[in-house]
């Protein structure tokens, strides 16, 4: 394949809103970008493939950024070793990772989480306006951990419950609520699972909570 090919892959890619990047700062898997993709993209991505391997660069991280999460982790009552692993999931600990879907920085907040913290009492504004401030986001992150763990009874001392928080915290309580009741043909719920990672969405929402101390690196 040609260069402006390439080029031109890449140009209906970023059209398609599918915003696959070679260089893996969006973060995001090749086959989610395939499962979200139309024909048309699947087939560019399809002959891509031929040409490229679809895995991302390694990003490099700065090793004080799990220095951070830990620090902040243990002054906001989050077991550090959580904390590091969901930063972990959510971003590969890229503080500046930005998904198709608008989440941002280390812990991957959007709107939603930023509103949730926020009404709890959390007011500080980003510096600057930047959402990827490290430790702006790890303290939203953090917070809207323990909102989660709050919302759902469980306790975020326990590591038995990491999963379910993590669940709460990935899908939003609502969410959450649907899955433990087995309600799996929910729409807001298929869809909520089919946006996650691959790792977590390839069984659908049955598998999604056996899937996740795996995901977390916890099992």
């Amino acid at each position: 394949m040609s260069r402006a090919s390439v080029v031109a892959a890449q140009a209906i890619l970023n059209l398609d809103g599918a915003r696959l990047r070679l260089d893996g700062v969006y973060g995001m898997q090749t086959r989610t970008a395939m499962a979200h993709a139309s024909p048309p993209v699947k087939s560019v991505l399809s002959e891509l493939g031929k040409h490229f391997p679809f895995e991302e660069a390694p990003v490099e991280t700065d090793p004080e950024l799990e220095v951070l999460i830990r620090r902040l982790a243990s002054e906001m009552g989050v077991p550090a070793d959580f904390a590091v692993a969901v930063a972990r999931a959510e971003s590969k600990l890229n503080p500046r990772a930005v998904s198709r879907s608008g989440y941002s920085g280390l812990f991957q907040v959007g709107a939603a989480a930023i509103a949730d913290v926020g009404a709890s009492g959390f007011h500080v504004p980003a510096p600057n306006g930047d959402v990827l401030d490290p430790e702006w986001n790890t303290r939203v992150g953090l917070t809207y951990l323990r909102i989660a763990a709050h919302n759902i009874g469980a306790n975020i001392s326990d590591r038995g419950d990491w999963p379910k928080i993590y669940a709460a915290f990935n899908l939003g309580s609502g969410n959450y609520s649907k899955l433990i009741a087995g309600r799996f043909n929910d729409p807001d719920l298929r869809r909520a699972v089919r946006n996650q990672a691959q790792g977590l969405s390839a069984g659908g929402p049955e598998r999604y909570l056996a899937s996740v101390p795996h995901y977390l690196g916890i099992a």
